[in-house]
């Protein structure tokens, strides 16, 4: 072991001063950027250290240009979009004009302020166009904007968030062979700087180049959607020191985004996807496709991208506001009424032992019955057959008639009635929290058998593809 001689202040201060070099040698690898170029090893050393706390989410529209349809159709569509709740939405083939330049931007914009977003948009036409939307609440300052005025597949912002210089994108990509629009986007990006720098959209393109027989990002196709395109979406990464998220935390999962109307096709492919800097993938939380489409309006599945730490979890049990829409709460606060009363029951310690007794059965019907499958709250769970529960209800109602029958909570009591009460609050609290706990334990475990028996389905999905 290594021991510093002299006072323990002149160990501190020497322990200051090796620091302060290592960040001055550390911040000298940080000069010489090439202006066409990310730096890898900048970005690796600056990020690290802080990254904007967000998350980011995606989704291909099939048109907002719906002034044709009836308004809860149009408020149905928009909903759907807002309801992914990420700091960032980028949008793409928002189509928001139609074929005589009509758009419908009030009606977008008003449901979009009032969710609450600022939107950015590019599309004049009704054939393409992209947006990014941008949560009010969050810390955020536009610097500068590059936008594809050619044929509106792009919209790239340079922004502040939460003192940090990010640049976040939006892609639609051609469904043609179009080389120029890749060399637009390259020199739009080198004109925004070097910043960590994310990108995500419907690319019309896979991120895998291998053969169709064993591409990771399509099934049941006879050839890669754009081959040109995804080897230019590769060289792109090379320039800019980019990566799929998504590859880096799944390399062999196969799940797909796009999945074409009606039960008839069967092909599938992962086309939307994130392209984000090398040197904050190491922040990344979170990188996933939605589980299903947002409402039957769309035919693309949104993708997710979370650099979020996980919140702290709450040293104090709160009640949830879900527990209180259970069917049986009411029966959770009778047993422990009635147990408050038997536990401070005076000189009379027989019928104490017996209601203690009485209520003890009624916690153990209780946890057996487990939650009710006819609520709403619970119709995804693993439970209990229905008639084999109503029998135990049954049997825990009946034991609280009796318990009612007994009259005992009028006899008298060890404690004063002001401090009753407080014994009475805490334990009803207690035993409510108790009973949350094991409802939300149940959710879990069928979760989480659901998951895995996804997962195991997965692991032959052209087997086990439904159609």
């Amino acid at each position: 072991m290594i021991r510093f001689g002299g006072s323990r202040q002149n160990s501190i201060l020497l322990l200051l001063f090796g620091l302060s070099c290592y960040i001055k040698f550390t911040q000298s690898l940080t000069v010489n950027r090439k202006p066409t170029k990310m730096n890898e090893n900048n970005q690796n050393n600056v990020m690290q250290q802080n990254f904007p706390n967000i998350n980011i989410s995606s989704v291909n529209c099939n048109t907002l240009n719906m002034s044709s349809v009836q308004s809860f159709i149009r408020m149905r569509k928009l909903f759907g979009i807002v309801s992914l709740r990420t700091d960032i939405i980028c949008l793409s083939d928002v189509r928001l004009c139609n074929k005589a330049g009509l758009t419908d931007m009030n009606f977008v914009n008003k449901i979009f302020s009032t969710n609450p977003y600022s939107s950015y948009c590019q599309s004049r036409t009704n054939c393409r166009g992209v947006g990014i939307l941008i949560k009010k609440k969050l810390k955020c300052a536009v610097l500068a904007i590059e936008r594809d005025d050619i044929s509106d597949n792009y919209i790239l912002l340079k922004a502040d968030i939460q003192n940090q210089t990010v640049i976040i994108g939006s892609v639609y990509g051609p469904n043609n062979n179009d080389a120029a629009f890749f060399d637009r986007l390259h020199n739009s990006l080198v004109n925004l700087g070097d910043f960590p720098t994310i990108i995500a959209g419907d690319w019309n393109a896979t991120f895998s180049c291998l053969p169709v027989d064993s591409n990771p990002d399509v099934l049941n196709m006879q050839a890669v959607p754009n081959m040109l395109h995804s080897r230019l979406i590769r060289n792109m990464c090379e320039d800019f020191n980019l990566n799929d998220p998504y590859r880096v935390l799944y390399p062999n999962r196969l799940e797909y985004s796009y999945a074409p109307w009606g039960n008839i096709r069967n092909n599938r492919s992962r086309i939307d996807f994130f392209l984000i800097t090398k040197g904050i993938a190491n922040k990344v939380q979170a990188c996933e496709i939605k589980p299903t489409v947002q409402s039957k309006l769309f035919d693309h599945k949104a993708i997710t991208l979370d650099f979020k730490s996980q919140p702290r979890v709450s040293s104090r049990p709160n009640i949830s506001n879900k527990i209180l829409l259970d069917p049986d709460l009411d029966s959770v606060v009778m047993l422990a009424m009635y147990e408050c009363y038997a536990q401070h029951l005076a000189n009379n310690q027989i019928l104490k032992n017996r209601v203690l007794g009485k209520i003890g059965e009624g916690y153990r019907l209780l946890r057996e019955a487990g939650p009710d499958p006819r609520s709403i709250l619970y119709s995804h769970l693993t439970l209990l057959d229905i008639d084999n529960r109503d029998i135990l209800v049954a049997r825990l109602k009946t034991l609280l008639r009796d318990l009612e029958i007994s009259n005992f909570i009028t006899h008298d009591l060890t404690l004063r009635d002001d401090v009753f009460l407080e014994h009475l609050i805490n334990n009803i609290r207690n035993e409510v929290i108790s009973y949350q706990s094991f409802v939300f334990k149940k959710s879990i475990e069928s979760y989480d058998n659901l998951v895995k028996k996804l997962e195991k389905l997965k692991t032959n999905y052209k087997e086990n593809l439904m159609v």
